[in-house]
């Protein structure tokens, strides 16, 4: 797992917190580590169900500005999420 990416995201989420709050799971303490952010992107990439989270980053600079998720996904012959 890449430590620089962690950080990365930590500091997005440290950022938001009180706006991702109001709509997410009550976060425990670990959540807003390195370490908890390696833990949630290891979980992330070996994850063959849901949910799947993925980086928003600016062209050209690569600067990570958000995280999409989707959720409940279905795996048909018409797959889809939300």
């Amino acid at each position: 797992m890449d430590s620089g990416m962690a950080e990365e995201v930590l500091k997005l989420q440290l950022q938001n917190k009180d706006l991702f709050e109001r709509y997410s799971v009550n976060r425990n303490p670990a959540f807003y580590t390195v370490e908890g952010q390696l833990e949630r992107m290891k979980k992330n990439e070996e994850s063959q169900g849901e949910p799947r989270i993925f980086g928003v980053f600016l062209t050209g600079s690569h600067e990570l500005i958000g995280e999409v998720g989707l959720f409940k996904i279905e795996r048909t012959h018409a797959s889809s999420c939300s």
